[in-house]
C-alpha cells in the first residue's frame, strides 16, 4: 500500500458562503479545527482526522504516530508492505520517534517491510484542496457539519471523515506517549533531517537502512 502524509487548518464555525444567513459572529475568535490526512493511494481515498480544539494534543510525535497507528488498525486494508511519504515537518513526521515506531511495526510482525520517503511541498496537497474548494461554498456551524462536508467533498468518496474527537469530551482516536514507550528500546539516528529515505523489513528487523546520496547505509 503506498501512504501519503499531510496535514492542513481550517478555521471552523462560522464560514459563510452566498447562500448562508448573515448575522454577527457570537465568539470574538472562530473555532478552529486541524485536519491530518492519510492518502491511500491505490484506491484512492484519504482518511481525514478531525481535530477539534478540545482534543488537540498538539502536532507532536506522539500524535502523529497515534493517528497513523490507528489508521493502520481501523482504516487499513491488510497490506504486509508500506510505502509511506510524508512531508518535511520534523515535529510531526521527519523525527527519530516515527522512524522507531515504524521499526517496532516490522519487528512485531504488522508489516513485512515498510519504505519512508519525505517529499517535495505541496506534493501531497490535492484532497486537501477538494475540501478546501467545499469549504468555501457550504455554510459550517458544527464539527459533525464539518466531518459531513468532508465526506462530500468528492463525488466518487476520495475523502472520508474521522473525527478525533467531539466539543463535549468523548475521544475516538487517543494519543499514546509513544515517544516514552520507544524510548526504551531504540537510539537515535544521528542527523536525521539529512536523510530523505528510510527502509525496513523483516530479515532484518530492528536495523533502519537509510540513503545517503548514492549509497546505502544501516543503523
Amino acid at each position: 500500500a503506498l501512504l501519503s502524509l499531510c496535514c492542513m487548518s481550517l478555521v471552523a464555525p462560522p464560514s459563510l458562503s452566498n447562500n448562508a444567513p448573515r448575522w454577527p459572529i457570537y465568539f470574538k475568535t472562530p473555532r478552529k479545527c486541524d485536519i491530518f490526512g492519510v492518502m491511500c493511494e491505490g484506491i484512492p481515498q484519504q482518511v481525514n482526522f478531525l481535530i477539534d480544539e478540545a482534543s488537540d494534543t498538539g502536532k507532536g510525535a506522539n500524535t502523529t504516530i497515534s493517528y497513523v497507528h490507528y489508521y493502520f488498525k481501523h482504516h487499513g486494508l491488510g497490506e504486509t508492505n508500506g510505502h509511506l511519504h510524508a512531508d518535511n515537518c520534523l515535529g510531526q513526521n521527519k523525527n527519530n520517534y516515527f522512524v522507531w515506531y515504524l521499526a517496532w511495526r516490522v519487528i512485531m510482525e504488522l508489516h513485512k517491510n515498510i519504505t519512508y520517503s519525505f517529499l517535495i511541498a505541496g506534493h501531497t496537497k490535492w484532497s486537501f484542496g477538494m475540501i478546501k474548494k467545499a469549504y468555501k461554498v457550504n455554510y459550517i456551524s458544527s464539527l459533525y457539519e464539518l466531518a459531513r462536508m468532508v465526506d462530500s467533498s468528492s463525488t466518487v468518496g476520495v475523502n472520508k471523515a474521522q473525527l478525533v474527537g467531539t466539543h463535549d469530551g468523548p475521544i475516538f482516536v487517543p494519543v499514546f506517549d509513544w515517544v516514552e514507550f520507544l524510548g526504551k528500546y531504540f537510539r537515535k539516528l544521528p542527523n536525521i533531517k539529512s536523510f530523505h529515505h528510510f527502509r525496513f523489513c523483516q530479515h532484518w528487523s530492528g536495523t533502519v537502512y537509510y540513503k545517503v546520496l548514492r549509497f546505502l547505509a544501516s543503523f
